[in-house]
């Protein structure tokens, strides 16, 4: 789930709620919430918590309101972009950049790995093609939505209501359904990869990719390999599998791009019918709003601050300097292939980034953890976060190292 929802309020026409965060799986019990150190999840719904700090929803309903599921016009929205860089995957997957370090692309979770084929290396380069369907959204509809017993009960105890309930409530789901597919160019050499990138140009759809592509075919045959990878949210999967196992797969390559065309055209099918179908059947919550228990009609609320910005410039650069690393372990790897590769300073390039990843990651703890139950942003624990990350890019190694 994304530390930091993007967050705008719901219409009154009942439109689709613009915000990240994709989310599915079982929620816990309000019971158990108040008899364990706050649970917490990466998935939500209507009424729960949400924790700012930790970017984590609470599994205790906090707010007593009526809810309504608002009935959607069907939208669909397709695109086809290359991936340019670590912030074009994680902008097109919903993963958010400044929770990298704790959550992002190397969590374990199958959009993370999906994410992390999609990455560009020296010699590789995606090209992602993503069908995303909204449909309905379940909402607060209510004139006077209060504080639940268990939340009024600890207004009183601030960093007490912030593990069960957190800083913010959850006021509406999106529901939908996402399709993602990455087409990935591996080349034999580096050069390849550049002439190649100059001669294909930009490209917004398959139809004028492929026949670019088609144009460059004898040009590259037998210095390029095509493999592709997909990733779906919400409804059947079954269809995919059959996709990405189905023989225009397996044979899809720069000798053979009538399978590619093939490929593609599949996928295509597929994501308006197949998918479509099911994602209305099984739908998944691809968005959330939130808003602050202040703005709940009631004459107390806890004195809980919002994080000040200069949190939001301490994770931003700590992430910063974990992206720098991304790409050079990714390098790291690429380099195994590699039988001209200097063993001994591979090693010790290793060995730099695992120190620095230790690093970045407390950085990044005193930032999250750390803040998960701070009310106050007077509180020195704010402070730590902000000058353990001021301080950071002086313990890491230097890239060029």
């Amino acid at each position: 789930v994304s530390a930091l929802l993007l967050v705008s309020a719901l219409g009154a026409s009942g439109c689709a709620v613009d915000a990240s965060t994709p989310a599915e799986g079982a929620l816990g019990s309000s019971s158990e919430a108040l008899s364990s150190e706050a649970l917490s999840t990466d998935v939500g719904t209507v009424l729960n918590g949400f924790n700012t700090r930790s970017g984590n929803f609470t599994t205790t309903s906090c707010v007593d309101a009526k809810t309504a599921l608002i009935p959607g016009t069907e939208t669909a929205t397709l695109s086809f972009r290359k991936a340019e860089s670590l912030d074009t995957v994680v902008s097109e997957l919903g993963l958010d950049t400044d929770a990298s370090v704790k959550l992002g692309i190397w969590s374990a979770d199958g959009k993370a790995s999906f994410a992390r084929k999609a990455l560009g290396t020296k010699r590789g380069v995606s090209y992602l093609y993503k069908v995303a369907y909204d449909l309905d959204s379940k909402v607060i509809q209510d004139n006077a939505p209060r504080l639940a017993d268990v939340a009024r009960g600890l207004v009183g105890n601030p960093a007490r209501f912030m593990q069960v309930c957190g800083d913010k409530f959850v006021r509406a789901e999106n529901h939908g359904a996402r399709l993602y597919v990455n087409l990935r160019f591996e080349f034999d050499s580096e050069d390849t990869k550049t002439s190649f990138d100059a001669k294909i140009g930009a490209h917004s759809s398959w139809l004028d990719f492929s026949q670019s592509l088609h144009a460059l075919q004898s040009q590259y045959k037998g210095k390029v390999t095509i493999a592709m990878d997909a990733f779906q949210e919400g409804g059947d999967t079954s269809g995919l599998t059959a996709l990405i196992s189905g023989e225009h797969a397996a044979k899809c390559g720069m000798d053979d791009l009538a399978s590619c065309d093939a490929l593609m055209k599949d996928a295509i099918t597929y994501a308006s019918g197949d998918f479509r179908t099911s994602s209305k059947q099984k739908p998944a919550v691809t968005s959330y709003e939130t808003r602050p228990y202040f703005e709940l009609p009631e004459a107390q609320v806890p004195a809980i601050d919002d994080l000040p910005g200069t949190v939001d410039d301490a994770r931003g650069r700590i992430a910063a300097l974990f992206h720098e690393r991304i790409a050079l372990k990714a390098r790291s790897i690429e380099a195994d292939s590699s039988a001209g590769v200097d063993r001994a300073a591979k090693a010790k390039a290793d060995a730099m980034l695992e120190d620095d990843y230790t690093k970045i990651a407390a950085a990044n703890d005193a930032c999250y953890d750390a803040l998960k139950y701070v009310p106050l942003a007077s509180d020195p624990k704010v402070a730590a976060c902000v000058t353990g990350a001021s301080g950071l890019a002086a313990k890491v190694h230097p890239v060029a190292d």
